[in-house]
């Protein structure tokens, strides 16, 4: 997989601010289209094994109309003593073809307040977008097939900046 199909744009930011934390939103969304393949949906969560790598575990914690919440993880180690790393649950809305990475669990200063703070989403959504571009250029796949996200995503549409 050549990442130059997953544009990645955030670089042209320097600071996050809404219109720029969407477009993000837009590329994690991309990524994970591609990344997911074209066997989905996936009742209960699949596995990517690519050779001489760590398996990436997808699993579906809940599926609406309009969303899909997803875990995503690697386990390092043996099955008793294995690490989940990175760990992250991921927030698909299909309508509007966007992907979050939703920070858990919320700091105790932050109980009761569901209100997440800006910074705090785009640094998680930057370390996604990382991730996924890092899984896509190692032949991680849980379709088999790679979609095309030209038609999906109006970010996969522009040219890569780098």
């Amino acid at each position: 997989m050549n990442v130059a199909t997953v544009p990645l744009m955030v670089h042209r930011y320097a600071q996050p601010n809404l219109a720029s934390l969407l477009a993000l939103y837009e590329q994690n969304y991309a990524a994970l289209f591609h990344l997911l393949g074209m066997a989905g949906p996936y009742p209960s969560g699949a596995v990517a094994r690519p050779s001489r790598l760590p398996a990436l575990y997808l699993s579906v914690l809940e599926r609406e109309r309009f969303t899909t919440t997803y875990h995503l993880t690697h386990h390092f180690g043996q099955a008793d003593e294995s690490q989940m790393v990175p760990d992250l649950q991921l927030r698909v809305y299909h309508d509007a073809r966007q992907c979050e990475a939703i920070p858990s669990p919320a700091p105790a200063s932050r109980r009761g307040n569901p209100m997440i703070p800006m910074s705090e989403r785009w640094s998680v959504n930057i370390m996604l977008n990382k991730w996924l571009r890092y899984c896509l250029d190692h032949g991680y796949c849980f379709g088999g097939i790679h979609p095309s996200v030209t038609d999906r995503s109006p970010a996969a549409r522009a040219p890569d900046p780098e």
